[in-house]
């Protein structure tokens, strides 16, 4: 151990070669390392990096009944700070799933368990938007059944931000996406099916430069390009060729 402490001091304090497993040892065991401490993490959920290159990472404790639901903002080193517990108040969290930061580095958190979008500060200051939509209506519009209410959520997974601040979220069990401003205020695209702008099961989406959502339709096996109107394009298909 004494001489794994001094090399890691001479990679950061001496210009010299190094072998890039040197480095992976490094954060295997001071980064990326199970427990509760600040900067300990078990199962991270998210993760995201602000205009500081600060990487906020969305954890979620292994301890079922009173684990932590926490927010790590770490530099590449390790350092951390942290925020939230688990709970139904504003900062704390019920299973976060996916985290984005928008252009003043708030940091977008998907709430899932609470079903609700939570908006904070790198102290922990958070307001909140959504609530649950109630169970899932996932039929199209053939059935005759009406969505869930726009700026309500279903376990909302994936969440980004576009360049006009807009927040992407995958409304996954309401089979949808849902771009929203702060204040509430969603407007919804897509439904249930295999078709092209229509969604199984979706987990992760992301805004290319166009401000066009692409979306891991996880269930359909694809990935599906679209604009904020819900006019859709698709590939992928399940197995292991390429595309």
């Amino acid at each position: 151990m004494a001489a794994f402490i001094i090399l890691v001091s001479q990679l950061f304090t001496t210009p010299m070669a190094f072998a890039q497993s040197d480095i992976n040892i490094y954060f295997d065991r001071q980064f990326y390392t199970s427990g509760d401490e600040v900067g300990l993490l078990w199962r991270p959920q998210g993760v995201a990096v602000d205009s500081q290159d600060r990487i906020i990472v969305a954890k979620q404790n292994h301890t079922i009944d009173d684990g932590e639901n926490v927010i790590h903002i770490c530099d590449d080193r390790g350092s951390c700070t942290a925020f939230g517990k688990r709970g139904s108040g504003a900062g704390q969290f019920l299973g976060v799933h996916r985290v984005a930061v928008d252009s003043n580095d708030r940091i977008i958190v998907s709430d899932m368990g609470n079903h609700r979008i939570q908006i904070c500060d790198y102290f922990g200051e958070c307001t909140t938007f959504g609530g649950y939509s109630g169970n899932p209506i996932v039929e199209s519009s053939d059935s005759g059944k009406t969505q869930a209410e726009a700026g309500k959520f279903a376990d909302p997974t994936g969440v980004a931000v576009d360049s006009q601040d807009r927040i992407i979220v995958a409304d996954s069990w309401n089979r949808r996406i849902q771009v929203c401003d702060d204040m509430c205020t969603c407007t919804t695209f897509g439904r249930q099916g295999e078709g092209v702008g229509e969604f199984g099961i979706t987990r992760g989406l992301t805004v290319d430069s166009q401000n066009r959502i692409i979306v891991a339709d996880t269930s359909n096996h694809r990935i599906q390009i679209c604009d904020t109107q819900g006019n859709c394009a698709a590939f992928g298909e399940a197995g292991t060729n390429p595309g």
